[in-house]
């Protein structure tokens, strides 16, 4: 009988741990939220010069955000990234591997190769399944952090920069 009523008692203490540790790994999503996106896209982009670099940048138009919501992070393509605010248009930079610079040292003495950092490609890995035109906008509202999924993000045609500055 003590044995039973021994794993009766771990079972149950094992069930309400696993409950509680679920609780606080969740992100549960917003269906309304106290702003309003008037235009969500998204635009590649690409420096005019070798080596320097490339991205997608995702732009949230906000109508009527208010004072006690402060817009924190975006959630695209597998990467979070800080929000930028810029005359009320939020912007999430994400960087992209392409035209990136590469200060490689390649000798056949080992010695000469010294200073090449391996490539560093460690990305947090979001909790949330995203479609390539979806993202999720985290905001704090009245201190507390919650979650809305954007759908439908627009792809604007490509920003290729010029390598020099043109004259008007």
């Amino acid at each position: 009988m003590k044995t039973f009523k021994r794993i009766s008692h771990i079972i149950l203490l094992s069930i309400i741990m696993f409950g509680f540790s679920n609780c606080s790994s969740s992100q549960k999503l917003q269906k309304e939220t106290p702003f309003t996106i008037k235009d969500a896209y998204s635009q590649d982009w690409v420096a005019g010069v070798e080596g320097g670099g490339s991205g997608i940048n995702v732009f949230l138009s906000i109508a009527e955000l208010g004072n006690k919501v402060e817009l924190d992070s975006l959630y695209f393509h597998g990467e979070k990234v800080k929000l930028e605010e810029k005359n009320g248009l939020y912007i999430g930079r994400y960087k992209t591997k392409a035209n990136e610079k590469r200060d490689l040292i390649i000798h056949e003495d080992p010695k000469k190769e010294y200073g090449n950092k391996p490539p560093i490609d460690v990305k947090e890995k979001i909790p949330f399944n995203l479609e390539d035109t979806e993202a999720v906008v985290s905001y704090v509202h009245n201190g507390v952090t919650k979650y809305f999924k954007i759908e439908n993000i627009k792809k604007k045609e490509s920003v290729n920069y010029p390598s020099i500055r043109q004259n008007p």
